[in-house]
């Protein structure tokens, strides 16, 4: 993710995540941010940690062999369930992609098991949290969440990179649309773990380069909160009666 270090990631994650919380790790690379992840939740919450590039699934499995509540899923997530085509970066594993175009130096491909977030719901009874950092499939496994993001309105921390998306042939707009028709609320988070506003985004996607890319935190709606689209369901309503 962008961040020095992942500190104001591990900043804000340590602030919210509690024991017991149920998190998706979509993305886990080698797992330094799931290590603070699972350090947060305990033993008592549950951490899984998806990672596309068998290599690196290998590293998580050893780095977490004795951590219990963490498990480890060698897959590309995405929004349909079968197997895909994983583009190897041949400089940094940090940078392996299901796009060929968002692969910094190109290397070899290799097939890959490929699910869907919304798979889960038949799986676990309720999400808390999701990390995703999937070099441009941002988009496309929001996509194939829609279900579980209804169920069960879990936060959404995830990384914004324009060109990354744009190779996976989606945009920012539509991924932060995907996400306030679902009754989200997108900040941006500082590398000093600071939140700011969603103009914030607007300003860093007007500016952003070819490389450069941000972390967001979609809020989810309140449990008090209308299911989306109600509101302007009545409003048409009231508009026809009159």
């Amino acid at each position: 993710m962008p961040d020095r270090e992942n500190a104001g990631v591990a900043a804000f994650l340590r602030s919210y995540l509690r024991p017991g919380h149920v998190v998706l790790d979509v993305g886990a690379n080698v797992g330094d941010v799931a290590a603070v992840i699972a350090d947060c939740v305990t033993g008592s919450g549950r951490v899984i940690a998806f990672e596309a590039s068998p290599d690196n699934a290998g590293r998580l499995r050893e780095r977490f062999r004795d951590t219990a509540h963490v498990e480890i899923r060698h897959a590309a997530v995405t929004d349909r369930s079968g197997s895909l085509a994983l583009h190897l970066d041949a400089r940094s594993s940090k940078r392996h992609s299901l796009f060929a175009e968002a692969v910094s130096v190109p290397g070899s491909s290799i097939v890959v098991p490929a699910v869907t977030l919304d798979d889960l719901c038949a799986e676990l009874t309720h999400v808390d949290f999701i990390k995703i950092d999937a070099q441009g499939a941002e988009g496309r496994i929001l996509a194939g969440a829609r279900r579980l993001l209804t169920r069960d309105r879990p936060v959404v921390l995830f990384e914004l990179w324009p060109k990354g998306i744009a190779a996976a042939g989606g945009s920012p707009a539509e991924l932060l649309a995907l996400l306030d028709a679902l009754g989200y609320r997108s900040v941006r988070l500082s590398v000093k773990g600071h939140q700011k506003s969603r103009a914030a985004i607007d300003r860093f996607l007007a500016e952003a380069t070819k490389w450069a890319s941000t972390n967001v935190i979609a809020w989810p709606p309140s449990p008090l909160s209308p299911p989306p689209g109600l509101l302007m369901r009545l409003r048409r309503a009231v508009t026809r009666i009159r």
